[in-house]
């Protein structure tokens, strides 16, 4: 699991990815990414990442998956990778 220094997951948020992994479809998944939410909405760099967060990254997530149901780049802020897919990648050895 990858967080960036000023990402706080929610409590549960790896119960969640892992129901993901672990669900019926989850030998398919190589990574799981979550939608981001910015905590502290009132400085000015709080609101442009509010702005950043629901409009730019939303449509990239929404225009991969609109296409064929995959996405194809996650963000490095808040994703879960599954070892065995990064290892028969070359990656993480």
């Amino acid at each position: 699991m990858s967080n960036d220094a000023d990402t706080i997951p929610e409590t549960d948020a790896l119960i969640k990815y892992m129901q993901y992994f672990t669900s019926a479809n989850g030998i398919n998944y190589a990574a799981i990414t979550a939608n981001m939410d910015v905590y502290n909405r009132s400085s000015l760099w709080g609101k442009s990442q509010t702005v950043e967060f629901s409009s730019i990254v939303g449509i990239i997530k929404r225009s991969q998956t609109a296409i064929n149901n995959t996405m194809y780049a996650y963000s490095g802020a808040n994703t879960m990778y599954r070892r065995d897919f990064l290892i028969n990648v070359g990656g993480f050895r």
